[in-house]
């Protein structure tokens, strides 16, 4: 009796302490500053896979990618990027970042319209970047990424698609 009363109160300890050890889990909303401070900035080296589908006007043309990339977490709020087509120049805008210290999440989304010489129509650009960062260890941190991102070019004139671009990677740093 005595012995089993000192077993739970030996676990109740212990889970009472690794309670307190542990981290939350909550994510929180990361400001650019939260994410400077938590080290999730600077420059990852990984692989990126996906594919490219261009319009040739009976059917798509797809290109599988796969490759070493790199990819860059930092100050810009917002920036142009060309778009699947390689032909014209779309904005990139951070929309949110919620994490905690082990992880974060940064969502960016694809918009504006240009025109685009290859079709000779405007088009609009639309889709969504998502990169989740992971720190991993304590004494030698080591940051990992994941992205997902897709990217459609869609004619401004009837809404039908003419590029897309469907990517995955996975980089650390």
């Amino acid at each position: 009796m005595l012995r089993s009363r000192l077993l739970t109160s030996v676990l109740l300890a212990l889970v009472a302490l690794s309670g307190l050890l542990a981290e939350p889990v909550h994510a929180y909303r990361l400001s650019t500053r939260d994410l400077r401070t938590l080290g999730y900035f600077g420059t990852y080296r990984g692989f990126i896979e996906g594919n490219l589908g261009t319009w040739n006007g009976v059917s798509y043309d797809e290109t599988l990618i796969s490759g070493p990339a790199v990819e860059a977490i930092g100050v810009p709020l917002r920036k142009v990027v060309t778009g699947p087509s390689g032909k014209n120049g779309f904005y990139l805008t951070r929309v949110s970042a919620s994490g905690n210290l082990r992880r974060a999440t940064i969502r960016y989304t694809y918009s504006g319209t240009s025109f685009n010489p290859e079709y000779g129509e405007t088009m609009h650009g639309s889709g969504q970047k998502t990169v989740r960062l992971v720190r991993r260890g304590f004494s030698r941190i080591r940051y990992e990424i994941s992205t997902n991102d897709v990217f459609e070019e869609r004619s401004t004139f009837d809404n039908s698609l003419f590029t897309f671009r469907r990517l995955d990677g996975s980089y650390d740093r």
